[in-house]
């Protein structure tokens, strides 16, 4: 029996209530290992059955497997022969019985000669050659497999583990922290308001980077939420209140001490305060035959891991994933426990590369930049998530919930009427399957990101040419509409429900039929009036009124154009010059 099939049967075994132990060692209760043929079971008519001796059985459908099944019960293929090959028979060593051999033999030879040997020897016995295997103790079975599932799954266990308290630094003068000629592995950095955050924080990246930090976390439980930034920086700006203020100008120590709670405020809002809280974790993964501090509990009963684990099944694809919850609090309504953490996105970014030595990588005399991934907090957005019989996962956005999960894994849009920026990107960074939400004419409108280039193109022009939105891909958002976990979005209101699916096929509410994605070029529909209709005609005068209007100005305006330049040369090249031009005589004048 394969891992997979035990590990089906003792879950099966355990939706019985029966206890897993008893079930394997049943199991494995065999005395006999042989195995017997049925050539024709009364179940299965035109198949083959292979029985163990504890009542097992395998059926044997397929002709392919009707060769290795005969020679499992002591059929020998050198029996199958050409006629020209009976002096010299092949030995059939390139061929299992399914593909045909180079002396001439087909696959259907061979299978024909493994069915007529089959049905001839009913009832053969021969050795089990691994059709029905061994069971094994259920703890022995998760003890063994866990590892090796952690590793296939990028889940890396901790060996050994150091948690630094490093304190409160300024954000631009931190130095950092580094594995380089040291026995760690990895090391964390994590900040926040005080100790309890910063190590809380630096355990959600070491989780999200795949490491196993239940043990650390335990440890870190123990820390405080004092000494606190916040107060830090309040008493600085306290320090520096009293330093401006001084008490002799007040009459009595309670003007003094209001005059100074005023001045911390204003410091406090005018300083740049780039202070946090700094710890860190020290991770080593465990070398070959080293047991780590992570692993099954021995204590544990093997039924009560499993029924623990299927009482919480894991999360669906579509909910978001947070590796690790921070605080626990009490369901008010139906006192189940939901757990909360701050909302965060994953954002790649750049950093030089470094050689093992912990030295800068270079190539060519430059040094190499490689990317990396780290996570960047949300303001005012939280992780919510109700454990228990019927676990939900919801996100918290200023106090409102907009965005739900429910037990299916289908999301769930509730925003009401408060739409805004804040809203609409929040629900574009964690709508699934790329679906998102456009504003457009003063009203939010679905898209997906996957549906064909004609019809993202449409959308788009109808958006630079401000048309009305009647294309039937302008789906009109509205609350509650959900988007199933096979990608499919459900919209419409109360009197009626349409759908539409990233491969671009759409149902509108009014429409009997689905709309399959159209192919081509999809250019807005044009509407042509009448020619004698008022509009149209007012529309033509109009027209033509601006277009000998424009013919007018531009040939007036050129020779006008002219003219001005002329003039306002002439006056430029008349400043403050002396007027050289001679008097004009008077008449007497002349006549001398």
């Amino acid at each position: 029996m394969t891992t997979h099939a035990q590990a089906a049967r003792l879950v099966a075994a355990l939706l019985e209530v029966e206890d897993p132990k008893d079930f394997l060692k049943r199991l494995a209760a065999k005395s006999d290992t042989r195995i017997t043929l049925d050539s024709n079971p009364d179940d299965a008519p035109g198949c083959y059955k292979v029985l163990a001796a504890n009542g097992e059985d395998l059926l044997i459908q397929t002709d392919w497997d009707y060769p290795g099944t005969a020679r499992t019960f002591g059929w020998d293929m050198t029996e199958v022969q050409r006629p020209n090959r009976e002096d010299d028979p092949c030995e059939h060593s390139n061929s299992d019985g399914t593909v045909d051999c180079p002396c001439g033999v087909t696959a259907g030879q061979f299978i024909d000669a493994a069915r007529q040997w089959l049905d001839d020897h009913d009832g053969a016995q021969a050795e089990d050659p691994g059709y029905f295997g061994e069971a094994e103790d259920p703890k022995d079975f998760f003890k063994r497999h866990l590892p090796d599932i952690q590793r296939a799954q990028g889940i890396k266990r901790v060996a050994e583990y150091e948690l630094e308290d490093i304190g409160i630094d300024h954000q631009q003068y931190f130095t950092g922290r580094g594995t380089a000629y040291t026995n760690w592995d990895s090391v964390y950095v994590g900040t926040g308001d005080n100790p309890a955050e910063a190590i809380g924080d630096a355990l959600d990246s070491a989780a999200q980077d795949g490491w196993v930090v239940d043990v650390p976390a335990k440890e870190a439980e123990n820390w405080q939420e004092h000494p606190s930034v916040s107060d830090h920086i309040r008493g600085l700006a306290k320090e520096e209140a009293e330093r401006e203020i001084k008490e002799e100008d007040y009459e009595t120590p309670e003007d003094y001490e209001e005059a100074v709670e005023e001045k911390t405020e204003e410091n406090l809002e005018q300083g740049e305060w780039e202070l946090s809280y700094y710890a860190a974790v020290y991770l080593r993964e465990p070398e070959a035959g080293e047991a780590p501090l992570t692993h099954v509990q021995e204590a544990e009963d093997p039924k009560d891991f499993l029924l623990r684990r299927l009482k919480n099944p894991a999360a669906p694809d579509t909910w978001p994933k947070v590796p690790r919850w921070l605080t626990w609090r009490t369901w008010d309504r139906d006192r189940e426990r939901t757990q909360w953490r701050r909302a965060f996105y994953t954002v790649t970014g750049s950093r030089y590369k470094r050689n093992p030595d912990g030295s800068m990588a270079t190539e060519g005399g430059f040094t190499v930049p490689e990317p990396y991934e780290y996570q960047k907090r949300l303001p005012n957005t939280k992780f919510w998530r109700k454990i228990g019989s019927a676990p939900e996962h919801w996100i918290d956005y200023a106090g409102h919930e907009i965005l739900k999960w429910d037990t299916a894994g289908d999301a769930i849009v509730n925003v009401g009427t408060w739409r805004n920026s804040g809203v609409k990107s929040r629900l574009n960074q964690f709508l699934p399957n790329e679906w998102r939400i456009a504003a457009f004419q003063g009203a939010w409108w679905w898209y997906n990101a996957q549906w064909p280039e004609n019809i993202r193109n449409r959308l788009i022009s109808d958006q630079m040419a401000r048309r009305r939105p009647d294309f039937p891909w302008w789906i009109p958002f509205g609350s509650y509409n959900t988007v199933k976990v096979d990608g499919t979005l459900v919209f419409g209101d109360r009197y009626g429900e349409g759908w539409a699916r990233p491969d671009g096929t759409v149902k509108l509410p009014t429409a009997q039929h689905p709309i399959p994605p159209p192919r081509g070029v999809l250019h807005p529909r044009t509407h042509r009036r009448n020619a004698y209709d008022p509009n149209q005609m007012t529309l033509n005068l109009e027209g033509l009124y601006l277009r000998r209007l424009a013919r007018w100005k531009r040939i007036m305006g050129k020779h006008d154009r002219m003219k001005e330049v002329a003039k306002i040369q002439r006056e430029v090249e008349d400043v403050d010059k002396p007027n050289k031009k001679k008097k004009k005589k008077e008449g007497h004048e002349r006549l001398r």
